[in-house]
């Protein structure tokens, strides 16, 4: 379920399969009958939140949540905008349709250790902590930074084409290392778990909050970050931060597996079987023969 996954399926089709495709629209209605009947268990969803907030509402109507199932969705700046959409549900139902659900966004700021950072970039997290900010104040940071090295390569003299100047862009900036390949950004990714918690007199949010509870509520909890590599064109190195909660033992298998099974019995059970039936069969004619000789007898 996904607007669109040609992406994700042209990476490597070998480790991919794609079971069901489908765009969503604003309004949808039976989009899940598929889906059942197609066995998807594992979930990877592209919508804005408006669209997702009614998707989970779905979900939480037809039971597709919980251990046999995952989502994984493109995760978004705000926990509260999940309750500014109308919808059928209410909050609890969406909190157990959501609860366990990955997400991948890029990070806030850079994780790097503070002592590999630049001194102006020091200097700017450090103002930047002080304002109330939006969550892509730091990536338009980097991008001025960015701006100021084409600048400085003089690339509108220069007949080198832009787009070599832009891939041999790598300095670390708030966001992390900066680096371009292909004239995109080369960034880090940060997997995040939606899980239900119970507030406490404190404030603090304790999880687990189980399904037969009353008054759960979201947390966002991070599971690990895929940051860059040496390499542009190595696969990003993950450093794992907390566990993954599953509704069940593990996770939830991808599809139901179903195994042919021939069997088989043995030749003195078989041919136990066919004598007590042949016996059988010679008494229920001997009775009928003697019923029909005998029916005038009174």
């Amino acid at each position: 379920v996904a607007n669109d996954l040609s992406n994700l399926t042209a990476i490597d089709k070998k480790q991919w399969e794609v079971n069901l495709t489908r765009g969503i629209a604003y309004r949808h209605g039976l989009e899940w009958h598929d889906d059942n009947a197609r066995d998807v268990r594992i979930i990877i969803a592209n919508f804005n939140q408006t669209i997702a907030t009614h998707m989970f509402c779905h979900a939480a109507k037809e039971h597709i949540y919980g251990s046999r199932y995952q989502w994984i969705i493109l995760g978004y700046p705000s926990l509260l905008a999940w309750w500014n959409e109308q919808t059928d549900c209410s909050l609890q139902e969406l909190i157990r349709a959501i609860n366990g659900t990955l997400q991948t966004r890029i990070p806030h700021l850079s994780f790097y250790n503070i002592n590999e950072q630049p001194s102006y970039v020091l200097d700017y997290l450090e103002r930047f902590s002080e304002l109330e900010r939006n969550y892509f104040d730091a990536y338009a940071y980097d991008t001025i930074w960015s701006l100021a090295y084409l600048y400085q390569s003089k690339f509108l003299t220069n007949k080198t084409n832009i787009r070599t100047i832009v891939d041999n862009i790598d300095f670390n900036g708030a966001t992390g290392r900066v680096r371009y390949l292909n004239g995109r950004r080369v960034g880090e990714i940060l997997v995040e778990q939606y899980v239900a918690c119970r507030m406490m007199n404190d404030g603090s949010c304790k999880t687990p909050c189980y399904e037969k509870d009353k008054d759960c509520n979201l947390t966002v909890v991070k599971v690990f970050l895929a940051k860059n590599s040496d390499s542009k064109n190595d696969p990003p190195v993950l450093y794992k931060f907390n566990p993954i909660m599953w509704h069940g033992n593990g996770p939830p298998r991808d599809r139901t597996n179903r195994t042919i099974v021939f069997e088989h019995i043995y030749l003195s059970v078989f041919i136990s079987i066919t004598v007590c039936s042949g016996i059988g069969l010679i008494i229920s004619i001997s009775l009928f023969v003697f019923n029909i000789h005998f029916q005038k007898h009174r």
